[in-house]
This record gives C-alpha cells, sequence and structure tokens, in this order.
C-alpha cells in the first residue's frame, strides 16, 4: 500500500488584547493532529513547532515558520508537508490543506488544529472551500458529521458542509464554498481551533482552505 501524501498549509492566529509578540521563550505553539478514522492501528500524527522553526511575521505581531516542514515517514497513514503555520494574539484559525489519497481504498482523515488561549466572549466567523481533483473523485462527509467543525475549548460551535455533503468530479476540479457569522460565541478558557473530517475516495487530491475567528463583542 503506498502512503497518502498530504500537503497542509495552515495558519493559526490566536487571543491577547495586547498586539506585541511574545518572547520566543514564553511562545505557546499550536499542535496538529491527523488520525485515520477507524484504523487505530495506523496510529496517529502530532506536529508542535519549535520556537527555532519560527520567525517573526511582516506585522510585525505574528510568528511564522521559516520554513516549510516536511513529515514524510512520520506517520503510516500519510506523508505532510506543513508549509505555512502563522499565529499572532488575535483569535483567529487559518489553514490551507492538500490531501491525496494514494492508498488504494477510500479513507476517512479527521485533523484538528489546536492551540491553547484564552479569550472574552465575542462574535465569530468562519469559512470552508472544499475542491476535489482527479479522474472520479469523490470526497464526502461520514455518514453522520460534517467536513467543518468549529471548536471552543475542545467543543463544537458551528459546523459547515454538513451530511450529506458529498463533491465529486470528472477530469477537472469542482469547488463548493460555505460560511457562517457574525454569530454569538461564548468565552474561550482553554483553546480554538478547527476539525476537518472527510471520506475522500482512492486516487483523489481534496483542497480546503477554511478559517475560524473570534473577536470582542462590538461595543
Amino acid at each position: 500500500m503506498k502512503p497518502v501524501r498530504i500537503i497542509w498549509r495552515s495558519a493559526v492566529v490566536l487571543a491577547a488584547f495586547a498586539f506585541v509578540l511574545q518572547s520566543s521563550a514564553e511562545l505557546i505553539t499550536p499542535t496538529i493532529t491527523g488520525r485515520v478514522v477507524g484504523s487505530p492501528e495506523l496510529g496517529t500524527f502530532t506536529y508542535q513547532p519549535t520556537t527555532g522553526e519560527l520567525e517573526s511575521a511582516e506585522d510585525g505581531k505574528s510568528w511564522q515558520l521559516i520554513n516549510s516542514v516536511l513529515c514524510e515517514g512520520e506517520w503510516a497513514a500519510a506523508d505532510i508537508c506543513i508549509d505555512e503555520l502563522v499565529f499572532d494574539p488575535d483569535p483567529i484559525v487559518y489553514n490551507n490543506i492538500l490531501v491525496s489519497n494514494n492508498s488504494g481504498s477510500t479513507q476517512t482523515y479527521q485533523f484538528d488544529i489546536t492551540l491553547p488561549t484564552t479569550w472574552v466572549a465575542g462574535v465569530m466567523r468562519g469559512s470552508i472551500d472544499t475542491s476535489v481533483i482527479g479522474p472520479n473523485a469523490l470526497l464526502e462527509t461520514p455518514s453522520v458529521g460534517s467536513v467543518y467543525t468549529a471548536l471552543i475549548d475542545g467543543n463544537s460551535v458551528w459546523t459547515l458542509q454538513d451530511d450529506p455533503f458529498a463533491i465529486a468530479t470528472g477530469q477537472s476540479a469542482t469547488s463548493l464554498y460555505e460560511e457562517f457569522g457574525w454569530e454569538p460565541a461564548i468565552a474561550v478558557t482553554s483553546s480554538i481551533g478547527i476539525q476537518l473530517t472527510f471520506t475522500l475516495s482512492d486516487g483523489a487530491t481534496a483542497a480546503i482552505i477554511s478559517d475560524f475567528e473570534i473577536i470582542p463583542e462590538p461595543a
């Protein structure tokens, strides 16, 4: 069985009121985890950047990866490239993930991007743009669930592209976009993040762009 190749472009931006960068010694960095649903024998993938892999971004308040992080051979279920990862004091999560299923069979993937943070109650918004590429390619939700789940403190607060969402193609790419906001958001006590869960046919490539943002309630 050939490995699934996954390219992950991800940006994570998280909470504080002062727009001042933390020192590298104080940085709390995001964690990215992945698993194949229903196949625990394939194990899990975990990545958390070290301060040596990060630099200050052009806006002066964010941190970003200096170089792409290649994780080939680190997980039996996939080869992963984290091409972009950015985080700053504002509570925003953004990621762009490209997944090519070369495993020989249909697989259901789940990925979580999470960073510990705190934030006051406010309003929230989010979006997802899902594309699928390849001959007779199919991407769909699991039998019950959603492709996109926005998380506060590990709990679902909004979903998009819910079951029975599906997107298919012949020889060209097909894309569907969905969003929500601005909706009331509860206070964050531990973390925010996005969970992506999708079933992908063998030989298909999925390209998913998604974001999740919280701001204080306007006066």
